[in-house]
């Protein structure tokens, strides 16, 4: 996933954040994680959109961050 986020042409619209769901139990709740991974697109603390568990390949996660990109630029958030 990683591999796929950083070949993205629009990776430095991006942060990517991630943690350890058993040394940050807290933050797991409140983001309510159930399966890892879980990957969320924020924008101004707004959950712009989510997928569970890994992408089929590559190209999964390259629609999901065209989707995140294509929904934040057409927001005001």
């Amino acid at each position: 996933m990683q591999k796929a986020i950083e070949a993205h042409p629009k990776k430095d619209q991006i942060s990517w954040i991630q943690f350890d769901i058993d040394q940050h139990k807290e933050l797991a709740e409140m983001l309510d994680v159930q399966s890892v991974p879980t990957v969320y697109s924020v924008k101004g603390g707004e959950l712009i959109e989510r997928i569970i568990g890994t992408p089929d390949n590559d190209e999964g996660i390259t629609e999901f961050i065209d989707l995140s990109v294509k929904k934040v630029e057409s927001t005001d958030l």
